[in-house]
């Protein structure tokens, strides 16, 4: 090489630095509209994305270094159900397009519960079936570009995203338009903190490209993702996302609601039966947990009023129905089991017994059959020799009042 070849081939050398350092290519930056753009390609197209209604992801998670296998479901506009084991404990993630609900072995709740703050919260940044690049409105978010920055070493465009529940930052990759990280808010044993999530492995799934594997990051935890099967537009029952009522109340849920009676009384196993017709509200409490029921009606010529109640015990595992009324003034409890679409609760057990002239113990049953939408039967039973045989003193015909 010449002494004139050097300083041109170090002009040139300048040159092509000059070009490649991050103030000149910030200088021809693209637009936020563009970049997202090129995203939405880059992901499978924009119009295709917004042909999916479903998705159904699972794969394996491994979370302190345990694997276990995760399931995601997502609906269109925002339905979310994240299933997962995290130290041999069940947790459920859930969102139903208005509220949040999980259920959370780690935190003591082997049951559905409504999500608590700030855990709603959490769930309900995840619910959006769009990323905030897929989908800049305002609902997922308005997105901002701050310009290319060095992401743990690497080159990649910074998106600054304002959402309702929380800002974000996202690293889009310059050269394939890809997601790289996301910079987000998690919460974790009720203390909330920034959570970092890498994405790597992107496949084409249904003509969507779909990252396989994702790194988590937060507090001193580390997890990751690795999606094994991907259904686009499968079917996604949407009672999937709905809170299930409170355990062993499913079969009683449709006695809430306004009813017509036919009810029938007599005194004694011999005596006739006296029928007359009354209303009775049942209505539906504690999130379903219990059912509440008001009636008023003439019993052989006596004005009476009763207050009933059903529930399940889950640790106790039983049914419970407890009776007061205008005539004995007296709290009757009852416990039993469901069969065969029969529900028998009696007091025999419970200390709410009745003593009768003269000095007659008298135990009590409740008996529910017949359970549908429009209608129920209930029969109450009374026994005074221990429970060995039972006379039925009252029979409910309940129907839908239209």
């Amino acid at each position: 090489m010449t002494v004139a070849q050097r300083p041109a081939r170090a002009v040139l050398a300048g040159i092509v630095l000059l070009l490649c350092s991050p103030a000149v290519i910030r200088s021809a930056e693209i637009t936020a509209d563009e970049l997202l753009r090129r995203h939405a390609t880059a992901r499978g197209g924009a119009e295709r994305w917004k042909g999916v209604t479903s998705l159904e992801i699972t794969g394996t998670q491994t979370t302190f270094s345990t694997p276990h296998p995760f399931t995601l479901l997502r609906r269109r506009p925002n339905l979310y159900r994240l299933e997962q084991t995290v130290l041999r404990q069940q947790v459920v993630d859930v969102y139903d397009g208005d509220k949040a609900w999980s259920i959370n072995g780690l935190l003591g709740y082997t049951w559905p519960l409504p999500a608590p703050p700030p855990f709603s919260d959490a769930i309900r940044r995840e619910a959006d079936f769009d990323t905030p690049l897929l989908s800049p409105q305002p609902a997922a978010g308005r997105v901002e570009l701050a310009g290319l920055a060095d992401f743990e070493g690497r080159q990649a465009y910074k998106l600054k995203v304002t959402r309702p529940g929380g800002g974000e930052t996202w690293y889009v990759d310059p050269k394939t338009w890809l997601e790289v990280a996301r910079i987000s808010k998690t919460v974790d044993f009720f203390e909330e903190m920034e959570k970092r999530s890498y994405f790597s492995d992107f496949r084409a799934e249904g003509g969507l490209v779909i990252p396989h594997h994702i790194d988590m990051e937060y507090g001193t935890r580390s997890e990751s993702l690795q999606i094994e099967k991907v259904a686009v537009n499968g079917a996604v029952d949407p009672a999937r996302f709905k809170m299930p009522p409170p355990e062993g109340m499913a079969p009683l849920q449709s006695m809430a609601g306004e009813w017509d009676l036919k009810i029938e009384t007599r005194q004694g196993p011999r005596a006739p039966w006296v029928a007359e017709t009354a209303t009775s509200s049942i209505a539906a409490r504690l999130g379903g947990g219990m059912l509440e029921e008001k009636l008023s009606h003439v019993d052989q010529g006596f004005p009476l009023e009763i207050a009933r109640t059903f529930s399940y015990d889950r640790f106790q595992k039983v049914y419970r129905i407890t009776s007061t009324d205008t005539f004995a003034f007296q709290q009757n409890v009852m416990e039993g089991t469901l069969s065969e679409d029969r529900l028998v609760a009696g007091n025999e057990k419970t200390g709410t017994t009745q003593t009768a002239p003269p000095d007659r113990v008298v135990n009590a049953h409740v008996v529910l059959y017949e359970i549908q939408p429009d209608g129920f039967k209930m029969d109450l039973e009374s026994s005074t020799d221990g429970g060995k045989t039972w006379n039925t003193d009252a029979k409910y015909t309940y129907t839908r009042r239209r």
